[in-house]
Protein backbone atom coordinates (compact mmCIF):
# COMPACT_ATOMS: atom_id res chain seq x y z
CA UNK A 1 0.00 0.00 0.00
CA UNK A 2 2.73 2.27 0.67
CA UNK A 3 4.65 2.04 -2.77
CA UNK A 4 0.73 2.83 -4.45
CA UNK A 5 0.66 6.02 -2.25
CA UNK A 6 4.37 7.23 -3.25
CA UNK A 7 3.28 6.72 -6.50
CA UNK A 8 -0.11 8.19 -6.75
CA UNK A 9 1.40 11.20 -4.97
CA UNK A 10 4.54 11.75 -7.39
CA UNK A 11 2.03 11.34 -10.74
CA UNK A 12 -0.01 14.57 -8.71
CA UNK A 13 2.94 16.53 -7.40
CA UNK A 14 4.96 15.65 -11.10
CA UNK A 15 7.15 14.06 -9.82
CA UNK A 16 9.65 11.70 -12.24
CA UNK A 17 9.25 8.03 -10.28
CA UNK A 18 12.41 6.07 -11.31
CA UNK A 19 14.68 3.39 -9.26
CA UNK A 20 16.53 5.66 -7.26
CA UNK A 21 13.83 7.73 -6.26
CA UNK A 22 11.69 4.39 -5.28
CA UNK A 23 14.90 3.39 -3.77
CA UNK A 24 14.79 6.54 -1.21
CA UNK A 25 11.54 6.64 -0.62
CA UNK A 26 10.94 3.10 -0.11
CA UNK A 27 14.06 2.57 1.57
CA UNK A 28 14.29 -0.54 -0.61
CA UNK A 29 17.75 -1.29 -2.34
CA UNK A 30 18.32 -1.23 -6.23
CA UNK A 31 18.23 -4.76 -7.25
CA UNK A 32 14.88 -5.32 -4.83
CA UNK A 33 13.22 -1.95 -6.64
CA UNK A 34 14.79 -3.43 -10.17
CA UNK A 35 12.82 -6.78 -9.21
CA UNK A 36 9.50 -4.75 -8.26
CA UNK A 37 9.21 -2.63 -11.34
CA UNK A 38 9.55 -5.56 -13.38
CA UNK A 39 7.11 -7.69 -11.35
CA UNK A 40 4.43 -4.47 -11.72
CA UNK A 41 5.35 -5.00 -15.64
CA UNK A 42 5.03 -8.17 -16.52
CA UNK A 43 1.48 -8.25 -14.12
CA UNK A 44 0.09 -5.47 -16.64
CA UNK A 45 0.32 -2.78 -13.74
CA UNK A 46 2.72 -0.49 -15.44
CA UNK A 47 4.26 -0.01 -18.66
CA UNK A 48 7.77 1.14 -19.25
CA UNK A 49 8.55 4.47 -21.10
CA UNK A 50 9.87 4.00 -24.82
CA UNK A 51 12.63 5.38 -25.06
CA UNK A 52 13.18 4.67 -28.97
CA UNK A 53 10.53 7.15 -30.14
Amino acid sequence: MVLLWHIFHSIEDHIEINRKYLEETIGLSGPSVTNLLRGLEKGGFIIPPDWHQ
